[in-house]
């Protein structure tokens, strides 16, 4: 932790009792010189002491059988880190004291295996979540925004974006071809892409219109400053083209990126536009992130382009597998959804490749700090105002949520296979796979329901907010 410039550093002592027994911890607490040692030691042993408690208190409230061998087992490994004054292991304040009892579950090979009976202790409260239906492409049959022989939001609409004021907003193909097959033959959908505007109370208005030239599917993002950027690519030229702006979208002169050929996979996940007016991309084919500025010709910004793996490294030598989703994290990094190696993963701004959470092959559902926790299929990756980022991950059907901290945590999603709505944890998805987060930390996730033999499927876009809001 950054300490301020002016501080003491207190090494607190706290000693308790827990189950019957005695426990002694050592903390490091950081205090302002005009605050007393007392302070110190208040801050640090309530809080040391009640994390503790809490942990117990929360298996036993979830019902689980809490193994008394490997409570006693961690006690005693965070005692002796402790004792050994091994900095890493201590808390500032002891607030993240859970973030300590998951590394050190990372550290014993003893008890991975009991591991999973500890792992509850830093699930979302299961009130904090709401799931709820915005709307689905039966409504936009309804409204006559698609044609029926479609009802898909994600061919008729790449991604969506929702903007400061709650607004959401879809390029639709207003022709009916919105779902045409993007291949030589037919040279992609034929007529011109609009941008339609629907404002929470449910009106919809035209917002902008796209050149005949420009195939679905195509991807929105905003800027900081609240600009709408719009990539689309040209199914004959095979080059991917950015249009820019408010209502009255201008094209950025040249091309983001020329496809090797005409393949939907070949297309970009998410991408962003940073501040700068910088464009990062996700090619999960390319295997690669891809950056293009305002002044340079684009580049390969970190993996191996074409050349799919897994390796942390400097970004020229690492690798990724799939990438299908960037985001700009709080810390200034770019975070990526590694949708083929299971895992979520950080290029620096010293241009380092790490991982941020998961593990490459090990396809499960489990949530804690950092390597601890494991990914499915995290596709979708979006970051709110505080720094939280989401993530869907379709194979384990849930919404999951990174916090600055570095823990990962379950949002929404039982993992039951539905379309249902409800409380977080007891909320179902299908097939969660696009998302995005507006300025008061609202979700608004693309799900799909399950098919039925004969009819089109329908997709519906959902609303994950939190009670409070």
């Amino acid at each position: 932790k950054e300490l301020p410039n002016k501080a003491d550093v207190y090494v607190v002592q706290a000693k308790f009792s827990a189950n019957g027994k005695d426990f002694v911890f050592r903390t490091l607490t950081a205090v302002s010189p005009q605050a007393t040692a007392t302070v110190a030691v208040d801050a640090s042993s309530t809080l040391v002491s009640e994390k503790l408690k809490n942990l117990v208190r929360r298996q036993q409230l979830a019902g689980n059988d809490f193994d008394q061998s490997a409570y006693d087992m961690l006690v005693s490994l965070l005692q002796t880190k402790l004792s050994n004054e091994n900095i890493p292991y201590m808390a500032a304040n002891a607030k993240d004291m859970l973030a300590v009892f998951d590394q050190l579950l990372l550290d014993s090979p003893e008890l991975q295996d009991k591991a999973t009976k500890l792992a509850p202790a830093i699930s979302e409260p299961s009130e904090q979540w709401q799931v709820s239906k915005l709307l689905d492409s039966n409504d936009l049959v309804a409204g006559g925004i698609i044609m029926p022989a479609s009802r898909s939001i994600l061919y008729a609409a790449g991604a969506f974006e929702v903007d400061a004021n709650g607004n959401l907003y879809l390029p639709v193909a207003r022709d009916g071809t919105a779902a045409a097959t993007l291949d030589a033959a037919t040279g992609g959908s034929t007529g011109s892409i609009y941008i339609v505007r629907i404002t929470p109370e449910g009106k919809v208005e035209p917002y902008a219109k796209l050149p005949p030239n420009i195939a679905n599917p195509v991807m929105l993002a905003f800027s900081p400053q609240g600009d709408l950027h719009v990539l689309g690519h040209d199914p004959k030229t095979l080059e991917l083209l950015l249009f820019s702006g408010r209502g009255d979208l201008q094209r950025r002169p040249g091309n983001i990126f020329k496809l090797d050929e005409v393949r939907l996979a070949d297309l970009p996940g998410r991408f962003l536009v940073d501040s700068n007016g910088t464009v990062f991309m996700a090619m999960r084919d390319y295997h690669a992130i891809i950056r293009q500025t305002r002044v340079a010709p684009t580049e390969v910004f970190a993996g191996g382009a074409g050349t799919a793996g897994y390796k942390d490294d400097s970004k020229q030598e690492a690798r990724f597998s799939f990438p299908a989703s960037v985001t700009l994290g709080p810390d200034g990094a770019v975070y990526v959804a590694d949708l083929g190696n299971n895992c979520l993963r950080r290029v620096g701004q010293d241009g380092m490749v790490s991982t941020a959470a998961g593990k490459p092959g090990e396809q499960i559902y489990r949530n804690g700090r950092g390597a601890y926790a494991r990914f499915g299929t995290p596709e979708s990756i979006a970051v709110d105002f505080e720094g939280n980022m989401f993530i869907t991950d379709p194979y384990s059907k849930r919404i999951r949520r990174l916090s600055p901290e570095g823990s990962v945590f379950l949002v929404a999603g039982s993992g039951q296979d539905g379309v249902v709505d409800g409380p977080g944890p007891q909320a179902q998805f299908h097939n969660p796979s696009y998302l995005t987060v507006d300025r008061l930390g609202n979700l608004y996730v693309l799900d799909r329901l399950p098919d039925q033999p004969g009819k089109p499927y329908t997709e519906v876009i959902r609303k994950i907010s939190k009670r409070s809001s």
